[in-house]
């Protein structure tokens, strides 16, 4: 798995937990994420070089926890 898909990051918007680690992530949807229930997710071990979208953002309004640690991400920008 060397991305999430789009379908993926828009259908799933009843779960509460997504743990993603060590799955060789590159690159996460562009799309708005419809996940409204979503408190943890766990990004950590991959290879991920930017920050979460906007979309991804915005689609994520219940975040608690964000583990995106061991990637390759040098600079957040995050959106206001």
């Amino acid at each position: 798995l060397n991305y999430l898909p789009d379908p993926l990051a828009r259908s799933l918007s009843g779960l509460k937990t997504l743990d993603l680690q060590q799955c060789g992530l590159v690159s996460l949807p562009e799309c708005e994420w419809d996940m409204p229930h979503l408190r943890r997710l766990n990004l950590s071990h991959n290879r991920l070089k930017t920050f979460l979208p906007a979309g991804a953002l915005r689609g994520l309004p219940n975040l608690e926890m964000l583990t995106m640690s061991n990637n390759d991400i040098y600079e957040i920008d995050i959106p206001r």
